[in-house]
C-alpha cells in the first residue's frame, strides 16, 4: 500500500479524539490526541488539543510522566491542581506496571529487591502487598495503606482483600520506616502475628512481612516469627 497526499482543500472537518476512538479504535490516536482524552479540557488560553501538543513538545511523552511530586508538576508545567494530579497518577500507574510480568519471588531477599524501590519516593509509612500465583509469579502488587508520619492504621479486611479476591495461595507484606532503621516495634510484631493467624484461617500462605529502612530490611520470616 502506498501513501497518498491529500490536498489541503480536500481535508474534511477533523474528527475529535473520542469520535476517532469510536470509529477507528484507540490505536488511531496520536500521542497528543491520547493526552487530550486524558486531560479532558484545556487551560487558560489553550484548548485541550493545543495544551496537549504544548506539553508533549516541552517535556516529551516520557518526561511528562516522570515527575515525583505534585509541586514539581505544577511549577514545571503551570498546570492547575486537578490536571497535575492526573499526570502524577498516570506516571505512577506506568511505573507500577512497567515491572516484568514474569517476575518470580522465591525468597525474602528477592522480595526486598522487588519492593524496595516502591518506597523511595515516600516520606510517610506505607504498607504494600505482593500476591503470587502457584508458580511464584507476581500476580498483583499494590499499596494497601499510607500513614501520616511514622505510623499507619489498617483494617484486616484491607490486607486480605486482594489475596481472597484473586484466589491466590501466597502473599508478602512490606512496610517502611522512612526516618529510621528496619527494626520492628511491638505494634509491628503484634500486627504480623494477627495477619498470620487470619491468613491461616482462610487457607492462605503469609510468606513474609518485611520492614524496609535506610539500612536494609528486616524479615519476620528470617527471624523465625513467621
Amino acid at each position: 500500500m502506498s501513501i497518498k497526499l491529500i490536498p489541503f482543500s480536500d481535508i474534511q472537518k477533523e474528527e475529535k479524539p473520542r469520535e476517532k476512538i469510536m470509529l477507528y479504535g484507540s490505536e488511531s490516536l496520536n500521542d497528543a490526541e491520547l493526552l487530550s482524552v486524558i486531560l479532558g479540557t484545556g487551560y487558560k488560553d489553550m484548548n485541550v488539543k493545543e495544551l496537549s501538543g504544548y506539553l508533549l513538545s516541552e517535556f516529551g511523552s516520557r518526561g511528562l510522566f516522570q515527575f515525583n511530586k505534585l509541586e514539581d508538576v505544577q511549577s514545571s508545567t503551570g498546570l492547575p491542581f486537578v490536571k497535575s494530579c492526573i499526570l502524577l497518577a498516570i506516571g505512577e500507574y506506568i511505573n507500577r506496571f512497567n515491572k516484568k510480568d514474569d517476575v518470580r519471588i522465591k525468597s525474602s531477599e528477592q522480595f526486598y529487591e522487588y519492593i524496595k524501590d516502591d518506597f523511595k519516593k515516600s516520606t510517610f509509612e506505607q504498607l504494600r502487598i505482593v500476591c503470587l500465583d502457584d508458580q511464584r509469579r507476581v500476580l498483583y502488587s499494590g499499596l494497601i495503606a499510607q500513614g501520616r508520619g511514622n505510623s499507619l492504621s489498617v483494617a484486616l479486611s484491607d490486607v486480605l482483600h486482594h489475596p481472597i479476591r484473586l484466589n491466590i495461595r501466597s502473599f508478602y507484606l512490606a512496610h517502611n520506616h522512612p526516618r529510621g532503621i528496619a527494626r520492628p516495634s511491638k505494634e509491628d510484631i503484634g500486627f504480623t502475628l494477627k495477619i498470620k493467624e487470619a491468613a491461616k484461617k482462610f487457607g492462605l500462605s503469609f510468606d513474609d512481612h518485611i520492614i524496609v529502612g535506610k539500612n536494609g530490611f528486616y524479615s519476620f520470616s528470617l527471624k523465625g516469627i513467621l
